[in-house]
């Protein structure tokens, strides 16, 4: 059993999510409070500490599921991976994560070898502005 209970996020939140993500050092948009908060009801945004780690999942409308975002935290991650597949499991959702940086595909690797299919999304991949293209704003693709 999972043992999984994810709830909508509030502001109060905000106190235990942050200390948990900075000690983690993921670098990705997903891993920002305001950014979960800000798209909390489009992408049905639901959180959970399980086990001292932060997790986000967007589920569908379709109710076939979602993906998870890579778990933010320190320590042994393959037991919160676990739960994750068994709520998975349980649900009968189909298991998939997000934001899976190299760090975590290596790691996800090692502790479950040849378990998971890793695809790249460059259309959902974050982007870097320069701050000088912002202030000048110059050029067509900034228009």
């Amino acid at each position: 059993m999972s043992c999984i209970e994810f709830k909508d996020l509030t502001l109060e939140d905000k106190k235990w999510i942050d200390p948990i993500v900075q000690q983690s050092n993921l670098m990705a948009c997903e891993y920002t409070f305001g950014n979960n908060f800000i798209w909390k009801s489009t992408y049905q945004v639901k959180i959970a500490n399980v086990d001292g780690f932060f997790v986000a999942a967007v589920f569908n409308d379709d109710g076939k599921g979602g993906s998870f975002l890579y778990p933010a935290g320190k320590g042994d991650v393959k037991p919160v991976i676990e739960k994750l597949l068994a709520f998975c499991e349980e649900n009968g959702y189909e298991f998939k994560m997000h934001s899976v940086q190299e760090e975590g595909r290596a790691e996800l690797e090692a502790l479950f070898p040849g378990k998971f299919v890793f695809e790249e999304n460059r259309d959902k991949a974050d982007y870097i502005y320069r701050s000088e293209d912002l202030i000048n704003l110059s050029g067509k693709k900034y228009h």
